[in-house]
């Protein structure tokens, strides 16, 4: 199985303006941001449009294919996956809590959480079918729009039309505080969690069996049966990602890369680097550096598509 997919990465996050879109299909994406395919979860709030075609949706309790003209509302800290097929196509938009919710302790933030913080309410589907979910997907058909035709005005435009979704998901579904997980679901929950937090580290497959309280056969047909993947191949995928991600971000020395990712040695590091991506650590990173040095939005080419 090809392992490698530009998983959507907010890159404005540090900017005065923390939005992204990502326009996606089998091949190529714009912008490029680096990424393995690996399940993954983050703290933005995503909303995906197809926009051709159909996409694979995935989540540690279910799949769904996405037909043109669908989406779906992921909620913040959902662990979850978005593979477009040989003829799929979609917008990604991702943003933080904050560009809807407003200052801190004000009535606005209160009533965003009432979603964002809802550990029973994952995602939610959006169909063309139902009207209030067809409004949802007009205004990300708006903000596909929008991208395309820059404005002076572009983010209260764009945020007009997010706290405009949030409203509708918010009179229109009952956010559930309690787990929507299974109990294999929230045990392997437990152990991405775990990696996420201790990727640097050596971890056993004991370390993982003991996070999640399983024994290593139940926790290798977890993976299996969830994610289609061993504990081992995930947490080499997360390393890369992350390897990638101070390779285009950093001029860290690969050396400190390879340490700082979890590998005791650069020539392994560098090897299985090579084996994912198609080429060396220095030429992944010679191959982000910007055409124009004047513009960091021009790349010479990104990792090989899926």
């Amino acid at each position: 199985m090809d392992r490698r997919y530009p998983e959507s990465v907010n890159l404005n996050a540090d900017t005065d303006f923390p939005y992204l879109v990502l326009d996606a299909d089998a091949r190529h994406s714009d912008p490029k941001p680096p990424g393995f395919r690996v399940m993954h979860h983050h703290e933005d709030i995503q909303l995906i449009l197809v926009l051709e075609g159909t996409v694979e949706f995935r989540t540690l309790k279910k799949v769904r294919f996405l037909r043109a003209g669908e989406g779906v509302f992921i909620n913040r800290g959902t662990v979850h996956q978005v593979l477009p097929k040989a003829d799929g196509h979609y917008n990604s938009f991702l943003f933080p809590e904050k560009l809807v919710g407003g200052y801190a302790g004000s009535a606005n933030e209160a009533l965003a959480r009432r979603l964002t913080r809802a550990e029973g309410t994952p995602s939610v589907p959006l169909s063309p079918a139902v009207p209030w979910q067809a409004e949802i997907l007009n205004a990300l058909q708006r903000l596909s729009e929008a991208r395309k035709m820059p404005s002076p005005l572009y983010p209260m435009i764009v945020t007009r039309e997010l706290i405009g979704i949030f409203v509708l998901l918010l009179e229109n579904i009952r956010p559930e505080t309690k787990p929507a997980l299974g109990g294999r679901e929230t045990r392997l929950q437990r152990v991405l969690l775990m990696i996420e937090r201790r990727y640097a580290e050596k971890i056993t497959l004991d370390d993982m069996c003991e996070a999640a309280n399983v024994s290593r056969s139940a926790l290798l047909r977890d993976f299996k049966d969830i994610l289609s993947t061993t504990p081992q191949r995930y947490l080499e995928d997360l390393r890369l990602k992350k390897a990638a991600s101070l390779l285009k971000d950093t001029a860290m020395p690969v050396g400190e890369i390879a340490a700082a990712v979890g590998y005791d040695a650069a020539s392994h590091f560098g090897k299985r680097f090579r084996k994912a991506v198609g080429m060396t650590p220095r030429e992944y990173r010679q191959a982000q550096r910007p055409v124009d040095s004047n513009s960091k939005s021009q790349r010479l080419r990104s990792m090989p598509p899926a």
